[in-house]
């Protein structure tokens, strides 16, 4: 699993991870896949249908980022399970995080992500860039959510559509 490569990858030395096309993981519970090694980049190989892809089978799955200056690109996650809390988490040690050609694409409507990116107060100088939400007319509360001040937050290049209860963006607590 990638969770498992991130485990053998030494803290700030740019180890990287290739995910080979047509990849496919369950994330399964909140410590399933978690980058908490320090500068670690996570590159999906393949593009359309042979991106990687990570389904999410339980409500408290989640991708969580709680190192800092982590990478990731090219992969796509795939909500199978109703309500499911957030696709990506960035802690409050997630600083200069990376997020570059995500897609986060629903299962259906009632097979939701109720909030896409989920960035931790105190989360600093993180980059989305090319993010692709297809959300579906479930009960999604927000595609990217600040919880508190988050300085240098740059959103380029991306596309988000769905239905949100709250807000596209809910960057009212950010800096």
């Amino acid at each position: 699993t990638v969770d498992y490569a991130v485990g053998l990858c030494t803290a700030s030395k740019a180890d990287t991870i290739f995910v080979m096309p047509g990849h496919a993981e369950t994330i399964s519970g909140a410590s399933s896949m978690v980058l908490d090694v320090a500068g670690v980049k996570v590159v999906g190989i393949g593009h359309g249908t042979l991106k990687p892809v990570f389904t999410f089978s339980a409500t408290a799955s989640i991708l969580s980022i709680t190192a800092a200056n982590c990478w990731v690109e090219n992969i796509r996650l795939l909500s199978d399970i109703d309500n499911c809390v957030t696709a990506i988490s960035l802690g409050a040690s997630a600083d200069g995080c990376v997020l570059k050609n995500i897609e986060i694409l629903d299962g259906a409507t009632n097979k939701e992500f109720l909030i896409d990116v989920a960035i931790a107060a105190a989360c600093h100088d993180v980059t989305i860039d090319n993010l692709r939400v297809f959300g579906l007319a479930g009960g999604a509360t927000a595609a990217i959510v600040t919880a508190g001040a988050s300085n240098n937050l740059a959103i380029v290049n991306s596309m988000v559509q769905g239905t949100f209860s709250t807000a596209l963006m809910d960057l009212s607590a950010a800096a």
